[in-house]
C-alpha cells in the first residue's frame, strides 16, 4: 500500500473548483484554503504544477463552450409583464459571438485584420516579383542617360547661388519686397 500525500484531499478539491470556475479566489473558497498555500503548492510542486495547468485548460474550454452556446443558440431570458412572468425569449448574444470570431480567427474578425490582408498582399506581390527572371523584370528608372539635377534650382529656374542676392527683388507671401 503506497502512503497517500499530505494535502492530496484539499489539492484535489481546490483543483476541482478551479476547473468549474478558472478563478484561483473562488477555487480557494471552495476547498477551504488560503490564495497563499495554493501558490506555494504551485511553486514547489512539479505535478501540483502540471494538474493545475490542465484544470485550468479544462476550465477555459469550459467556459469558451458555454460562450460558444450563448452566442450561437442563445439564453433564455424572462419576458415580465404586470409584475409577472409572461414567458420566455431567447437571446442570441451578437457580441459575445464577434469576441469569439475574433479570438478563434483574428486574421479574419480581429482588430488589425485589414493591416493583416493588407501584408499579404504585398507578400504576394513581392514573391511574384522575385519570381520573375531578371529579364522579365522592369527597370527602376529608364535608362536614357543622367537625369538633371534639380537639387540647385529655384523656382523661379535660377540656381541658389544665384539666387536672391542682396538687393534682388523675390517673390514673397505678401507680394514683391526688396532683400536688403
Amino acid at each position: 500500500m503506497t502512503p497517500i500525500k499530505r494535502g492530496w484531499r484539499p489539492q484535489g478539491r481546490f483543483l476541482r473548483a478551479f476547473a468549474r470556475t478558472c478563478s484561483v479566489s473562488a477555487a480557494c473558497r471552495a476547498a477551504g484554503l488560503a490564495r497563499r498555500t495554493v501558490y506555494r503548492w504551485r511553486d514547489a510542486d512539479a505535478d501540483f504544477r502540471a494538474r493545475w495547468e490542465d484544470a485550468l485548460g479544462r476550465g477555459v474550454e469550459r467556459l469558451r463552450d458555454e460562450a460558444m452556446e450563448a452566442a450561437l443558440v442563445g439564453t433564455e431570458r424572462p419576458v415580465w409583464h404586470d409584475g409577472r412572468i409572461a414567458g420566455h425569449q431567447t437571446v442570441v448574444d451578437n457580441r459575445a459571438l464577434w469576441k469569439l470570431l475574433q479570438a478563434l480567427q483574428a486574421e479574419t474578425y480581429g482588430p488589425r485584420a485589414a493591416e493583416l490582408q493588407a501584408q499579404r498582399e504585398r507578400d504576394a506581390e513581392l514573391a511574384l516579383r522575385l519570381e520573375k527572371p531578371k529579364s522579365a523584370r522592369l527597370p527602376m528608372r529608364p535608362s536614357s542617360g543622367p537625369r538633371p539635377s534639380a537639387r540647385n534650382r529655384a523656382p523661379n529656374n535660377r540656381t541658389v547661388d544665384e539666387g536672391f542676392r542682396p538687393g534682388s527683388v523675390a517673390q514673397g507671401i505678401g507680394g514683391r519686397f526688396a532683400c536688403a
